[in-house]
């Protein structure tokens, strides 16, 4: 049985998505909607959602640690969504390793698209798992992106991607949901640029050199397509690379 808990201030929000998501057939067993940190906290530890999507802007400073390790314990996907499409906002979706981030105003053609791809993925973890197995979340942290812990068992980079016309960011979004990733990345669009988080596992050599390969290809691979000039930035702790054209 698969749960889905909605968590937004505004009422017309996430009875809209909780529709969305009951009125298109996405199969999950059972909604339920929040619209309280204090009703976040009480239905995930009496209902343990496998999907919870919620408003970052609802959680106070006071309470984030205490929600990472709520989601952590518990959770199998998190979507975040939020009104400000900063690089904050940004980086509490990967402490949270969310699967997706929607800034307000999101269509609901991709709201059906992303609930319905984590409602799928849970189904299947359910079916692989044994009756009594636990399902392991794993914990992304702003710290483990940035500062090297052996303890990790993958390694995370940032490719940051901005438009000369930062108008025809929804043109780049569109480019990269549908480019061809070997290992998909986390796609974080923010107001003026696309942040994506790309995962690597501990065995892999030369993280940093695969991803400027992966850099260079979609360089040559958008000029191909469009003449609208981009910068691409890599970032590592040890050595950020920057690639202008």
């Amino acid at each position: 049985m698969v749960k889905l808990l909605i968590a937004d201030r505004d009422q017309n929000e996430r009875t809209g998505i909780g529709w969305l998501a009951s009125s298109f057939s996405i199969p999950f067993d059972h909604i339920l909607l929040a619209g309280s940190v204090s009703e976040v906290f009480h239905l995930i530890e009496a209902e343990v959602p496998d999907v919870v999507c919620i408003e970052l802007d609802m959680i106070p400073k006071d309470t984030w640690d205490s929600f990472k390790e709520l989601t952590k314990r518990y959770i199998q996907k998190v979507i975040v969504m939020t009104a400000e499409a900063t690089f904050e906002r940004a980086l509490q979706g990967i402490e949270l390793h969310a699967y997706d981030l929607w800034v307000k105003p999101q269509s609901p053609d991709h709201i059906k698209r992303v609930l319905t791809q984590c409602c799928k993925a849970v189904s299947q973890t359910e079916e692989k798992q044994e009756p009594s197995a636990q399902i392991e979340v794993p914990s992304v942290s702003y710290s483990s992106l940035f500062v090297h812990q052996e303890t990790l068992g993958a390694n995370f980079r940032l490719m940051l991607m901005q438009l000369e016309n930062s108008k025809k960011q929804p043109i780049l979004l569109s480019f990269l949901q549908e480019y061809p990733f070997k290992n998909r990345p986390v796609v974080l669009p923010l107001s003026d640029m696309i942040v994506s988080v790309f995962s690597f596992d501990n065995q892999q050599p030369q993280p940093l050199k695969q991803l400027k390969h992966i850099g260079n290809r979609i360089l040559t691979e958008w000029e191909e397509q469009f003449s609208e000039p981009m910068s691409l930035v890599l970032y590592d702790t040890n050595d950020p690379l920057l690639f202008v054209k």
